[in-house]
């Protein structure tokens, strides 16, 4: 491990049960072949299932780009990073972000609430508590919308150690093993390094 290079990494590795490794999903994409055959977009919902079928709340998943539609994204339950790939643009999208509403009890009952929330941001997931102030009885709705994407972004290749770099794209380093995404065909050769 390369000290201090990047910080999530230097707790990382005893953090999570599993890391997994994952590249060019393509979620939900209109026109995605694998070799020659197309892949049909019902597809999506059964590689969800897949995933989440060995992947786990205490988990990693490191995507190594091109992931698609971000709502699939968010089904996943891992944490994960990202890596972004040629098709990924604008890496503030792609971040995963928390918002938090209080809600008088007095003119929404828990249902509104959750409601408004829903309109405010939709897509996520959603948790509503009873807030409580000290020694007073419950007053208000606390929800907190979760987009649930990348926990982490990286526009770029991403050595974490010394011989390991992670890319979308392969890179030509003949000092580091490249794990990397981006090649579609069946006929790419992989070699020593990659």
């Amino acid at each position: 491990m390369i000290a201090g290079l990047y910080d999530i990494f230097n707790f990382m590795w005893d953090k999570y049960q599993t890391i997994y490794l994952i590249s060019d999903t393509h979620f939900d994409d209109k026109e995605l072949y694998i070799g020659t055959k197309k892949i049909e977009r019902a597809d999506s919902d059964k590689y969800i299932k897949l995933i989440n079928s060995k992947v786990g709340r205490k988990d990693l998943l490191v995507h190594l780009g091109d992931c698609g539609n971000l709502e699939q994204i968010a089904k996943i339950r891992a944490d994960k990073v990202l890596i972004m790939g040629n098709h990924d643009t604008g890496a503030t999208k792609y971040k995963r972000q928390k918002w938090k509403r209080v809600f008088d009890k007095e003119k929404y009952t828990k249902t509104e609430a959750l409601f408004e929330m829903k309109k405010l941001y939709p897509n996520c997931r959603y948790t509503i508590t009873e807030n409580y102030e000290f020694h007073q009885p419950f007053e208000r709705w606390v929800v907190i919308a979760d987009n649930g994407l990348f926990d982490w972004v990286f526009e770029g290749p991403l050595q974490i150690s010394e011989k390991l770099i992670l890319s979308h794209e392969p890179l030509e380093c003949d000092w580091a093993f490249n794990i990397h995404g981006h090649i579609h065909s069946f006929t790419y050769k992989d070699d020593a390094r990659h």
